[in-house]
């Protein structure tokens, strides 16, 4: 690396950690506002600091309000709420300061893993720097300094370190099947939907160990290797967590077939990579006034699925390291097909419309967080 090239990518560490350093600063002093999902989280665990078992979630009995009924609370996975009891329990710090830790703690994790994925992966430290900083401007990375959003900052914390390892191992071991274990565990407390990361990761790995095998017999021996302690760690997630009450897959209605099913999909590199869906209150779907048309919004989004399908042939064409590109293709068509099924089942706008109505009440309240 030239001496330009690296004082370039000195400058851009530098500034990612000195704002880093300051948004730290600012957050502990005035704590986020919470988003809906995990104030549920933090009524479990207000009734577990009252004695209460775990994960049990109380609520007047409507047969009989004088009386309460509690139940487990599955929907969400528990370390939106969890993680900030664990830094209140050790440290003391209060509710709002101990989710202010979590988002500090889960922001520097995030980029230090995605920061050794890309260095993994081949990419020059410069490429990899400007990465972060595309990271960091993105509006999804400064939510959770405003609104604590729980799992997303947890998933962000733990997506690069899993990725990180998906691309380390290179033959079947005891090492790589207690990661396999681990790895559903601790992405499923982080964040439920981490499901989807998880099977594309696994996948990835299991091509990558195969690529030498010259029948699909070494293939199909690879795969069950991998898939026996991936099928253990969802186990017991669905017999120690899931099982236990309603979740959003026990809500399912049903696959529904639109045009937004795929097209959203398509357009999400564009679409999550520049906020482009939270900047315009919602292309399709939301509970504030929208800026555009309904005509003019599936335009937009024709547009943006075709942008995003151009870049990803021009990034399978142009980047040079292999490993990458195979981790390009797969999360792109798994993505496409979990979030195909996954937001778009019948009657599922409708949970979506109340979602974004949650999250406007939240914006005009600013509900904060005690500290």
């Amino acid at each position: 690396m030239t001496f330009k090239e690296t004082k370039i990518y000195q400058i851009i560490l530098f500034s990612i950690a000195i704002i880093m350093i300051v948004m730290g600063v600012l957050i502990f002093i005035t704590p986020p506002s919470i988003f809906p999902d995990p104030s549920w989280g933090f009524q479990v665990m207000r009734s577990m600091q009252m004695g209460g078992k775990f994960n049990m979630i109380p609520s007047p009995d409507p047969s009989d309000i004088s009386k309460n009924i509690s139940s487990f609370l599955s929907w969400w996975s528990p370390g939106q709420y969890l993680t900030p009891y664990f830094f209140k329990t050790i440290t003391g710090l209060n509710t709002g300061r101990a989710a202010a830790l979590t988002v500090i703690l889960g922001n520097l994790s995030g980029l230090a893993g995605f920061y050794f994925f890309f260095k993994k992966a081949g990419f020059s430290r410069v490429v990899t720097a400007v990465s972060l900083l595309f990271i960091l401007i993105q509006q999804a990375f400064w939510v959770p300094y405003a609104y604590y959003n729980g799992g997303e900052i947890l998933l962000f914390a733990f997506e690069g370190w899993f990725l990180l390892g998906c691309i380390s191992f290179n033959k079947v071991d005891a090492r790589l099947l207690v990661f396999i274990l681990c790895s559903g565990w601790i992405g499923f407390f982080c964040k439920s939907s981490f499901m989807w990361i998880y099977a594309s990761g696994l996948l990835c790995l299991w091509i990558r160990l195969s690529k030498g095998e010259s029948n699909w017999f070494g293939w199909i021996k690879k795969g069950i290797g991998l898939g026996i302690p991936a099928i253990l760690s969802l186990a017991v997630v669905y017999l120690v967590y899931l099982s236990k009450g309603e979740n959003p897959a026990s809500a399912s209605g049903g696959f529904k077939l639109t045009f937004e099913a795929l097209g959203f999909p398509l357009a999400s590199p564009l679409l999550a990579g520049f906020s482009v869906d939270d900047m315009l209150n919602g292309l399709i779907f939301g509970n504030d006034p929208q800026q555009f048309t309904y005509t003019q919004m599936v335009l937009i989004l024709v547009t943006l699925a075709i942008l995003s399908i151009l870049l990803i042939i021009l990034l399978l064409r142009y980047i040079p390291h292999n490993n990458y590109r195979l981790f390009i293709i797969v999360f792109y068509a798994i993505s496409i097909l979990f979030f195909g099924y996954s937001f778009f089942e019948a009657g599922s706008h409708i949970l979506r419309v109340t979602a974004f109505s949650y999250h406007g009440f939240i914006n005009r309240t600013g509900r904060n967080l005690p500290g």
